[in-house]
């Protein structure tokens, strides 16, 4: 393949200026348009001109010297979208343009094994590591185009190192192009430059030319399939993860075993692998660390949440035996537990063990009486530190822990049982750490004190 643009000396502003402000309607637009419909037959004969390659060797040539024109036409539009030439592209596959210059030869004949493994696996072999350079290439044309349009604009020369760089991007992708277009059977190097040694060991001619690329192919497809598969099934982060290291492993080998880069572009490629390797690392410890971590700490404060949720029913059951309702706001539970008293009925004397306590009241040795008690010292005064989360205190029975001061919620009311209407209550926590996992404690539709951690 030949493909070069030619370098004006001086170039217009006027059309650089028209190009970039009215481009897309005048001239990017109507191209498209045309080379989109011209595109579908092109898809059709490159179809069939697959078959013919598998089936007799040959690609039909009237068939390749349109696919040739289509091209050129594409290329007469590149050109000017890059300000690489002046002038208005010619419409039509039978359009000319002097300032570029694209030939392809003709190949007598073509590998039939080699258009089979394009079809199958051109993507992975071909797609992939010409694709990794192209995307950046073409990025840094777009800085570079930009940059020359500046020059262009105010000195009407166009810098010829980003020229001679933007057509060498050119080169690379058109000869991608062939090779996948089943019109050659060299595959294309890695480079931009006009005359490379374009005798690619890359082909499948024997069965030892296609069985080099098996094992990158079988990383690769693997590991695409499992990428698709945790996508679709919504595999966990672990399992994705893995499926990328086979897609990785996949692309490190493929790179290697094309034979088809320069010492530089290998040791980039290797730095770019041992990056994601140890992103990958890093991520797949991350994947097992995070959950740990997450589990701990949500058992640690689901233990002080649900001592919190046991203290309030606890005041909950003491309130209803005073005033036989539970108590639906917050604040007035604390203040019941911190100022009302509750009523208890307390044996004075001494009861010896052979007697129960009647006979000793009735013997005169003991008495009782009724005493009240401060809610707060009756229902949490004897309770042994050690049995609890944390120490009792009552301004904070409120309150959810480890939230900075969120309040629980608290709600009462009543609900039929049996013909009679039976009082209930319930607090939740409103700030879970889990908010899958809601911590709460009795109920509003049946008459229950249990927690749901219970």
């Amino acid at each position: 393949m030949q493909l070069d643009v030619h370098y004006q000396e001086s170039y217009s502003r006027g059309q650089l200026l028209l190009r970039s402000i009215l481009g897309f309607i005048y001239l990017f637009l109507p191209h498209s348009l045309l080379l989109g419909l011209f595109g579908i037959w092109s898809g059709i004969l490159q179809f069939i001109s697959f078959w013919m390659i598998v089936f007799t060797g040959k690609f039909p040539e009237s068939f390749f010297d349109f696919q040739v024109k289509m091209m050129r036409w594409n290329l007469r539009v590149m050109t000017r979208y890059y300000n690489l030439s002046d002038g208005y592209p010619a419409f039509g596959i039978n359009g000319t343009d002097d300032t570029l210059k694209f030939e392809v030869e003709y190949p007598e004949n073509l590998s039939r094994s080699t258009a089979l493994a394009k079809a199958l696996f051109g993507w992975i072999y071909v797609g992939i590591p010409h694709g990794i350079y192209l995307l950046g290439y073409s990025i840094a044309c777009s800085f570079a185009s930009l940059w020359a349009f500046f020059v262009v604009l105010f000195t009407g020369t166009y810098p010829k190192n980003i020229h001679t760089f933007i057509v060498g991007f050119l080169r690379w992708s058109y000869r991608v192009n062939l090779y996948l277009s089943y019109m050659t059977d060299d595959y294309p190097p890695f480079t931009g430059k006009q005359n490379p040694s374009e005798s690619s060991s890359l082909r499948f001619h024997t069965v030892k030319d296609t069985l080099r690329l098996m094992p990158a192919i079988a990383f690769i497809s693997i590991g695409w399939i499992l990428l698709i598969f945790s996508g679709q099934t919504f595999q966990n982060e672990k399992f994705v993860l893995a499926s990328f290291a086979v897609f990785t492993a996949g692309v490190f080998v493929l790179f290697y075993s094309t034979r088809e880069l320069t010492k530089i572009q290998k040791y980039s490629f290797s730095g770019i692998s041992l990056l994601l390797v140890v992103w990958l690392a890093f991520s797949s410890f991350n994947s097992i660390r995070k959950p740990i971590e997450f589990q701990n700490e949500k058992e640690k404060r689901y233990e002080h949440v649900v001592q919190r949720l046991k203290d309030i029913r606890t005041a909950e059951l003491a309130y209803k035996a005073t005033y036989h309702t539970y108590q639906g706001n917050i604040d007035s539970l604390v203040h019941f537990v911190k100022n009302d008293s509750l009523l208890f009925i307390k044996a004075f004397g001494e009861v010896p063990d052979t007697m129960t306590l009647e006979a000793a009241i009735k013997a005169g040795i003991a008495s009782r009486d009724t005493v009240y008690v401060n809610a707060q010292d009756s229902l949490f005064g004897s309770q042994d530190p050690t049995d609890r989360a944390h120490p009792f205190n009552v301004d904070s029975l409120s309150t959810v822990p480890f939230t900075g001061g969120a309040i629980f919620a608290l709600e009462a009311g009543s609900v039929m049982r049996s013909s009679v209407r039976v009082p209930v209550f319930q607090a939740t926590d409103t700030k879970p750490f889990d908010t899958r996992d809601i911590l709460q404690v009795g109920s509003m539709n049946d008459p229950k004190t249990n927690g749901n951690w219970e």
